[in-house]
């Protein structure tokens, strides 16, 4: 990678060196331009004033223009590759673990291996919502689980598949998990200062549509619900880079949905439908974070007979166990 920063550079003085063009006349420097056309109108422009040219000397001034713009597009092009390289670099998730917290290294935010001691979940994987026509992270999630209810009611149908056949069962595992009463978690940590009205709207519609399809639920009775999370905060609480939000589906067959902020309980919903919807919105079919979706169930896989694995840290891609 360096070895190509450093030809993009050699190439770009190379053609500095060499398509410096200077007039012997009038001592004047060509400079660079966004456009072709305007570079060679300037240049039509200085050869109509300039009487003592000839034709020959225009041709070869426009051969020469036409290299030279050929030369500075070939240093853009081998500039950008290089510079593209580093940037898809960055873009790998990296960890760091100590003996109580996981370390997302691109945010510096650090997350609880264990939830709390009143919510004593896992943690299985870290991972970013974004907006994906500007590729730009909104917050980091982290995902939780109850380990130990999670292994006792997932173990009978899936404790023998391979981590491949796994993973092929999202959708079933989702809503194993949902429908078994197994307790989990997201704690939200946004990568940006943002407010309550930003973070509940990038989730309403979503859930709107999720409650009427999934329960035929009327429209009032949505409406009930939705009004009682907006209600969470005010929409112009402002939430910053060291704050964080948990969304709780307690353990058990009809669950809350419990929203913790700074780990401090400010609100609980008694309807699992609702909570149902909103794990089923980050780990459904139809999930705003995909890669975050697809390293929960392959880390997931981990807790069945693979005790041995928990004792390995949680590096890069987080594709050890929880």
């Amino acid at each position: 990678m360096n070895t190509m920063i450093k030809s993009s550079n050699k190439i770009f003085r190379n053609v500095l060196n060499k398509r410096q063009i200077i007039s012997n006349s009038n001592r004047t420097s060509f400079r660079f331009y966004s456009s072709y056309n305007n570079y060679q109108n300037n240049n039509n422009n200085n050869n109509n004033n300039n009487n003592n040219n000839n034709n020959n000397n225009n041709n070869n001034n426009n051969n020469n223009n036409k290299n030279y713009f050929k030369d500075f597009m070939a240093v853009g092009i081998v500039g950008g590759i290089s510079l593209a390289i580093p940037s898809i670099a960055f873009c790998v998730e990296c960890f760091e673990e100590d003996e109580e917290f996981v370390t997302q290294i691109k945010t510096g935010f650090k997350f609880p291996k264990i939830l709390s001691t009143e919510y004593p979940f896992n943690i299985v994987n870290i991972g970013s919502r974004k907006l994906s026509f500007i590729n730009m992270n909104v917050y980091s999630i982290g995902f939780y689980i109850n380990k130990d209810n999670a292994k006792n009611k997932l173990n009978e149908h899936y404790s023998n598949q391979s981590k491949e056949d796994f993973c092929n069962n999202k959708v079933e595992i989702a809503q194993d998990i949902l429908d078994k009463g197994i307790g989990v978690t997201i704690k939200i940590r946004p990568t940006r200062k943002v407010n309550w009205g930003h973070i509940y709207g990038g989730f309403q519609r979503s859930l709107i549509i999720m409650l009427l399809k999934k329960y035929e639920m009327p429209l009032d009775e949505i409406e009930v619900l939705m009004n009682q999370l907006k209600s969470t905060m005010k929409s112009t609480q402002e939430i910053s880079t060291t704050e964080s939000i948990d969304f709780i589906k307690n353990d058990g067959l009809d669950p809350s949905l419990i929203i913790l902020f700074n780990n401090k309980q400010v609100l609980e919903i008694k309807d699992k439908r609702l909570a149902n919807c909103f794990f089923d919105f980050y780990l459904g079919d139809n999930t705003k974070t995909p890669e975050a979706r697809n390293q929960f169930f392959e880390n997931l896989w981990s807790i069945f007979d693979h005790d041995q694995i928990l004792k390995n840290n949680i590096h890069h891609t987080l594709t050890n166990p929880i």
